[in-house]
């Protein structure tokens, strides 16, 4: 077993700003610093997997905003190419207005009869 002294300990913990588990310094004198960093690597692995949880969860969340958003927006523009289409607009006059290629417009139109 490697011990080093509670004192060093203190010294180690003040400088590195950590703190070494409590299981590791139930010895009076010394602390049994093979568990000790046994602790403290597992401790970091748990933070660390916690962490990266929490950033796949806002990451996730961001970008399913950004997609409804898109989403929105195109059926949006879908709806007001069909109602212009049912008003009696041509395709090339829908495709003028909304600035979108005919082919598109008609692409659109075909989807909303089905």
């Amino acid at each position: 077993m490697h011990t080093v002294s509670r004192e060093a300990i203190r010294v180690i913990e003040s400088h590195t700003n950590s703190r070494f588990p409590e299981e590791a310094k139930k010895e009076k004198e010394a602390v049994d610093m093979c568990l000790a960093l046994d602790m403290m690597m597992e401790e970091a692995r748990t933070a660390g997997i916690s962490q990266g949880i929490s950033q796949g969860i806002s990451q996730g969340i961001s970008q399913g905003i950004s997609q409804g958003i898109s989403q929105g927006i195109s059926q949006g523009e879908g709806h007001l190419i069909w109602v212009m289409h049912q008003n009696g607009m041509t395709a090339a006059e829908i495709s003028r207005v909304t600035e979108k290629d005919k082919e598109e417009v008609e692409k659109i139109l075909k989807r909303k009869k089905i």
